[in-house]
């Protein structure tokens, strides 16, 4: 299915637009509509729709600009605009930027239907090209040189020496590292495709994300580690990269998930400014792939965001580190199921079994135990602690396992619950600065991430699963909210009321407020004025 969007200031024009449009024979699906260009904006990023029909004449940008604004984000989408107009230099604007077709009013369906046809075989055409087994074969052809390898995941994973003697050996090697600051990012296939094998995965998976990091002005090497993940050594020149990479990162997973139907897990580390301290953004970015879960559903996941809720973690190679991960993962039912089948494997070790069936339930109570203190679990929660660790030193081994497992159960359902504690806690902090700069004409959805601490992406889609509403429609109701207020206690003119609420326009501020309230701004202070005077 292809992910459409519709954008009309006009609601009965939307219905009518979707009632054309044959949404099965062409396999779309409608993810989001939205009245004007920010809610839009908004919309695109938590839906990324491939397919976009727009009405030329929206409020506060046109959807010709839109469609510049949106190409950047993703040079593929598709725009069906829509105008009443007939002008020369909107159908040429109109090709210079891609659009797929400028329909005139009146609309009717079988136009429609033929634009979208347009459409869904520029995509077609895409994906055949893309699964195309020579293509395939090629990008599994493409393999860095095994010293250069070595060399790099020697910086990845250990410290390293002096800058000058790394920059020698680098130009030594042909490896193109010009910094001067570095990010490393790990990516990792979470579902593959059927029919696709990993090291082909891998390969797609490297090949174009290096064109996307390329085309936004990133050098990237990467390198496949031991464990099938993708791990990017992505240099800049600028000093706060973190939107932008995660952009692109989650830009590419969108697009192999949509040509492929692969899936990938995605992991950024902080930014560094020498070589010698990669290993430490790759540390970071290991914390974030491993807790990415945990923290929510996003594909991708940033050490900062992780750091704004006060959670430390490290990993380990070993039963006790694959069940530690599971408790990380929120996943009970194969955390249970792992170990009661250790507890099998031990019990048939002869005389020592008892003892070693105790000690690796011992062990795994305290690894769960520090784990639920870093991530801020108070030990007021860990009720079930004492009966779960006299049933362990009683040695029942039947009822020291299931009590163990309760007790570990219980603590992961703390640790969900801790966790949208502190979501709430972060959206709490927005909307605090939201209801303080109301006036600021400039606060968007990036100022307001910026302020918290959040990357803008993860900020959006967190602000839409706490609330329920997307940032911008919050935004708009707590600025109408004011402007209510402020029509009904103050002496001030409509203009200054419109710029108290933070709008650059009044015009603009007449239109969403008769939006939101039904009224103009004077016919609602007029009829509330003698609704007060005149009380039935």
């Amino acid at each position: 299915m292809y992910k459409t969007m519709i954008i009309d200031d006009d609601a009965v024009v939307r219905e009518r637009l979707k009632d054309m449009i044959d949404w099965q024979g062409l396999s779309l699906e409608l993810v989001c509509e939205a009245g004007d260009s920010d809610t839009a904006l908004e919309m695109y990023l938590l839906y990324r729709p491939k397919i976009i029909i727009s009405d030329i004449s929206i409020p506060r940008i046109s959807g010709l600009e839109l469609a510049e604004v949106m190409r950047r984000e993703d040079a593929d989408i598709q725009f069906i605009i829509i105008t009443g107009y007939h002008d020369f230099e909107w159908a040429k604007q109109s090709v210079r930027l891609g659009v797929i077709d400028l329909l005139s009013k009146p609309v009717f369906a079988e136009t429609i239907n033929a634009s979208l046809q347009k459409a869904v075989r520029y995509f077609q055409a895409k994906q055949q090209k893309k699964q195309s087994v020579d293509f395939l074969k090629n990008l599994v052809s493409e393999n860095l040189p095994q010293m250069q390898e070595t060399f790099m995941m020697g910086l990845l994973t250990k410290a390293s020496g002096e800058t000058a003697n790394l920059e020698k050996q680098l130009r030594f090697l042909q490896i193109r590292c010009p910094g001067p600051y570095y990010v490393v990012a790990i990516l990792a296939v979470h579902t593959l495709p059927e029919d696709m094998e990993e090291d082909v995965a891998l390969f797609l998976l490297r090949d174009t994300l290096t064109t996307a990091m390329k085309e936004n002005g990133f050098d990237m090497l990467a390198l496949v580690d031991t464990h099938a993940r993708l791990n990017c050594i992505v240099s800049t020149s600028d000093g706060n990269p973190d939107d932008q990479i995660e952009t692109v990162i989650t830009k590419v997973g969108e697009q192999l998930h949509f040509l492929t139907g692969m899936d990938l897990v995605s992991g950024i580390g902080p930014t560094v400014d020498r070589l010698a301290l990669l290993h430490e953004s790759r540390s970071g970015a290991l914390t974030a792939v491993n807790y990415q879960c945990i923290l929510g559903d996003s594909t991708v996941m940033h050490f900062k965001n992780m750091e704004r809720m006060d959670m430390v973690f490290h990993s380990q190679e070993s039963i006790h580190g694959y069940l530690k991960k599971l408790f990380r993962e929120n996943a009970y039912a194969t955390l249970a199921s792992a170990v009661r089948n250790h507890v099998t494997a031990l019990s048939g070790q002869g005389p020592k079994a008892r003892k070693q069936i105790q000690s690796f339930l011992f062990e795994f109570m305290q690894d769960i135990t520090g784990e639920a203190l870093r991530l801020g679990i108070t030990v007021e929660r860990f009720d079930d602690y004492l009966p779960a660790m006299m049933r362990l030193l009683q040695s029942q081994e039947d009822d020291s396992v299931e009590a163990v497992l309760h007790f570990a159960e219980r603590i992961m359902t703390s640790i969900d619950g801790h966790k949208n504690e502190e979501s709430n806690h972060l959206i709490l902090l927005a909307k605090k600065y939201i209801v303080e700069h109301l006036d600021d004409e400039h606060m968007c959805l990036e100022s307001v991430s910026d302020h918290i601490g959040l990357s803008r992406i993860y900020f959006c889609k967190l602000f839409h699963k706490v609330e329920g509403i997307s940032f911008n429609t919050y935004l708009k109701q707590e600025r109408i909210d004011l402007a209510r207020r402020l029509l009904l206690t103050t002496n001030m003119k409509v203009y200054e009321i419109s710029s108290a609420a933070g709008f650059s326009q009044a015009k603009y501020f007449g239109y969403v407020f008769k939006q939101v309230v039904g009224l103009t701004p004077l016919e609602y202070q007029q009829q509330n004025t003698k609704s007060t005077l005149n009380p039935s």
